[in-house]
């Protein structure tokens, strides 16, 4: 079964600032392994993404409204599209990982 865990349910970020939360998710990044394959994954796919939202807005541009506007089709599907599905990725696959190497953590201070 999918566990759906949002930041806010992992304890160690609960109250803390954006700087800390960034510095606690290096920390995990350095010291597990899976959590650094799992960051290179899904930033290989975010610019895999990125590289065919532009071309689908510039297709779809040139197709439909008969001109070239390259910029704004391509910030309005890196919205509607992107930003879920990396909100997506992180509740289901990153943060459980992370949540799991916290509470590795607490039991094994080394």
């Amino acid at each position: 079964m999918i566990k759906f865990i949002r930041e806010s349910d992992i304890p160690e970020f609960v109250g803390k600032t954006w700087r800390e939360k960034i510095l606690l998710r290096s920390l995990a990044i350095k010291n597990s392994k899976s959590i650094y394959w799992i960051n290179i994954i899904f930033g290989a796919c975010a610019g895999l993404s990125i590289a065919l939202s532009v071309f689908t807005a510039e297709y779809l541009s040139l197709k439909y409204l008969h001109r070239n506007l390259n910029f704004f089709p391509f910030i309005i599907l890196l919205l509607v599209v992107g930003i879920p599905i990396s909100y997506l990725f992180g509740c289901i696959i990153l943060n459980p990982r992370m949540k799991k190497y916290f509470e590795n953590q607490k039991g094994n201070p080394n």
